[in-house]
């Protein structure tokens, strides 16, 4: 039995998800260990997997405390004193570890078990804390951040945890080769799992369903935003775009969709207002997953924006390849993920991160090569097909438990 330890929800996390069912479709045992909420089956099992919930109503003041609490000494003290009972109720081989807050509360409890400690780095967690000081907030949560949260402490307790796993999981190659570098790792014992997407999420396409909220009109063109909202997300970038093809005589419709943090949202909304953008910029809110395709079909352009920095550059998004396996045309700034991967199939149009001047230029290209945006659809869809696909993915995850288990 893998027991794979979350602080976030399952199902809902969906890159625990795919990992878990596919390790059971071969065969493989897994519970899923995580905090339990209010209105929340205790155990259940859902497609195969195992999920026990553990503590008392896990509500998000509560989740701020213990944060803050794990934080002192990078020990979830509630993972620390349930894991025994766990371990013997399941049988637990091997600790699959979802992040870095984990870490150590799972190497501190690694006698439990006869197996190793893996951990999943989904992703460049000390850089991704950096992202939280870009967002204004109260000065009690400012202090907070400043004392337990700053990238600099995590990663110092990065460099001390990371060498005592028994093997790391990464989400893409520039983040496998980082850390092999940083911490000398033995590169036998760094695989890489992308977020790639199943195959049958093309399939969706022909089943998608519509959003009978918006209409899409023939004369205008989209672009579109799917995603959290948040500022490595870029989406400040593109609203500066948008103004500059407006001044252009460009008539383009920019939708977002997603959530985030409300405060960097006011935010945006009000960039939109100070450049007189209300009619070009629209602000569409949470859609659910199957509504997805119908604003990816209808676009022309899906766009991933995000800002270059040292967590875009060693991550890779799951909607990278959703737009892939959409068919649809694609535009994105030159994280090197990003940019590597697009370029190197000829998927998609490339702008200069943050530079809002090229983004406008780069609209306006694809606006008048409508045939070549096509073909770099075709392109995407392709190599998505054919290798970047969770089925891909899921194979390198089984060779790797095939591997530890001799």
């Amino acid at each position: 039995m893998i027991g794979m330890l979350l602080e976030m929800d399952y199902p809902k996390d969906i890159r625990v998800r795919k990992e878990a069912e596919s390790l059971v479709t071969k065969g493989m045992e897994v519970v899923v260990v995580t905090p339990w909420k209010k209105g929340m089956l205790r155990s259940e099992i859902v497609n195969g997997v195992h999920i026990e919930r553990i503590g008392r109503n896990h509500s998000h003041i509560k989740k701020g405390l213990a944060d803050m609490v794990s934080s002192i000494f990078f020990i979830n003290f509630l993972f620390y004193f349930r894991l025994k009972g766990i371990v013997k109720k399941y049988n637990i081989q091997h600790f699959h570890v979802h992040d870095l807050p984990l870490a150590k509360t799972a190497y501190l409890k690694r006698k439990l078990i006869p197996g190793r400690v893996l951990l999943d780095s989904h992703e460049n967690y000390p850089e991704l804390l950096e992202g939280w000081f870009l967002v204004k907030k109260s000065w009690f949560v400012e202090i907070k951040n400043k004392l337990l949260f700053s990238p600099k402490r995590w990663k110092k307790h990065e460099a001390r945890i990371m060498p005592k796993m028994d093997e790391l999981i990464v989400v893409i190659e520039e983040m496998r080769d980082k850390f092999i570098d940083l911490y000398k790792l033995d590169e036998k014992h760094v695989t890489v799992v992308s977020n790639y997407e199943k195959k049958s999420f093309a399939q969706s396409t022909k089943n998608m369903e519509l959003d009978e909220s918006f209409k899409f009109e023939e004369e205008v063109f989209y672009l579109v935003y799917v995603g959290g909202i948040g500022p490595m997300r870029g989406i400040n970038t593109v609203i500066d775009g948008v103004s500059e093809l407006k001044k252009r005589g460009q008539r383009v419709q920019f939708l977002i969709i997603g959530g985030g943090n409300n405060l960097y949202i006011e935010s945006l909304k009000k960039q939109v207002s100070d450049l007189e953008l209300d009619r070009e910029v629209s602000f569409l809110g949470y859609k659910p997953f199957a509504m997805v395709n119908y604003y990816m079909q209808n676009a022309q352009i899906n766009i991933i924006p995000h800002i270059r920095n040292g967590h875009t550059d060693y991550t890779i998004p799951h909607k990278l390849f959703q737009i892939f396996l959409s068919k649809a045309p694609l535009l994105l700034s030159s994280c090197k993920p990003l940019e590597r991967i697009v370029s190197g199939c000829d998927g998609g149009w490339v702008f200069e991160a943050s530079n809002p001047l090229d983004l406008a230029d780069k609209v306006e290209e694809i606006a008048k090569n409508n045939d070549e945006a096509v073909r770099k659809a075709e392109n995407g869809y392709e190599i998505s097909m054919n290798q970047f696909n969770w089925e891909s993915a899921a194979e390198e995850l089984m060779k790797l438990y095939q591997r530890i288990n001799g």
